[in-house]
This record gives structure tokens, C-alpha cells and sequence, in this order.
């Protein structure tokens, strides 16, 4: 038994993925990575397999009339877009927060900070993106539904190291995506 690279689970899994999953079309089809021409940015296009609905709320206003009103519509997606930013981080000092009861620092300890943005709201991709860094040895914060944060400790990060990592994080993305097909 592995864990399910889509619901987390503990079950018995064909290349990462559980057979409840892969039964329920759970599925994404393919990954494509463009070249965005920096070292530690990749962007992997998602192309789903069957279209997902998603909430889209809109604003409207009439002419003439100050009043705003909006409406919610749902519309189906054939893909998502996922941005992944790796930077090496080596501010050792931080600054105090004063938080009422607690103080707070605001920097990480020396090492890489992942952030990953997603074009479209997808709790299973958002899912797999967390185990694959957590995997890596990241610690995941918890935020936005279009954004993950997550961190490395390291002692000496360096550019390469980031590169390799961010290599690493898009390639399992990709395969475990790949396999989904």
C-alpha cells in the first residue's frame, strides 16, 4: 500500500494513483512545461482529460448607476496552469513582528522558498503539487486556494541546487500526471 497521489489515501495504488481515483475520472491527461527563460521558474500547462466545472463570480454595473451587483456562473475548464518559483533565501537576520501575545520573524531560515500558482482553483492538483514537495522535504503553509507556499531548510543554499530542485518538483508533476492518462 502507497499513498494516492490525488486523495493522499494509504491504498493500493498503480503508479501512485488508487483505483478509486482513477474510477471516479480523476484524471488529468497530459502535462506540457514551457520554457519561460529563467532557471528557477517552470510553468506546466494541464490538460484535463474530462472538463471540470469551476465557480467564476462577475461584477456588473448599469449605466449611470453607482450600484455594483455580481452573479455567479459556472463554467467548465479544460486545463489549469501551474507556475512554480524557486529562490534560494539565505537572510539570516529577520525583523520582529510584534503580534499581541507572541512575536513573530519575518523571513525563513537559509534555504529555498517554492511558490507555486495555479491559474484555476483544483483541490486535487493542489493536493499532488503539496505531496510532491512535501516528499522533497518542504513544509507546506497553508494559503490562498490559487497559491501554495513552502519551504526548504538548508545552510548554504546556492542557484544550482534551486535549479535541481525545481527540476526535480516538475519532472514528478509531469510523470505523475503523465501516468494518469
Amino acid at each position: 500500500m502507497k499513498e494516492c497521489a490525488i486523495c493522499g489515501q494509504q491504498r493500493d495504488t498503480i503508479k501512485g494513483i488508487c483505483g478509486e481515483c482513477k474510477g471516479k475520472g480523476r484524471t488529468i491527461s497530459k502535462a506540457k512545461e514551457f520554457d519561460i527563460g529563467s532557471d528557477l521558474e517552470a510553468v506546466i500547462h494541464i490538460d484535463y482529460s474530462t472538463p471540470k466545472e469551476r465557480k467564476v463570480k462577475m461584477f456588473f454595473s448599469k449605466e449611470k448607476k453607482e450600484a455594483i451587483f455580481s452573479r455567479e456562473y459556472i463554467e467548465k475548464t479544460m486545463g489549469n496552469i501551474l507556475h512554480l518559483k524557486i529562490e534560494p533565501t539565505t537572510r539570516r537576520s529577520a525583523t520582529l513582528i510584534s503580534g499581541g501575545n507572541y512575536d513573530f520573524n519575518d523571513s525563513f531560515d537559509p534555504g529555498y522558498s517554492c511558490t507555486v500558482s495555479f491559474k484555476n482553483t483544483d483541490d486535487n492538483l493542489r493536493n499532488l503539487a503539496s505531496q510532491v514537495l512535501r516528499k522533497n522535504g518542504f513544509g507546506v503553509l497553508p494559503t490562498a486556494k490559487l497559491t501554495m507556499h513552502s519551504h526548504l531548510n538548508e545552510k548554504y543554499p546556492t542557484h544550482s541546487r534551486a535549479e535541481e530542485l525545481l527540476s526535480i518538483i516538475t519532472n514528478e508533476i509531469r510523470n505523475i500526471i503523465d501516468v494518469k492518462k
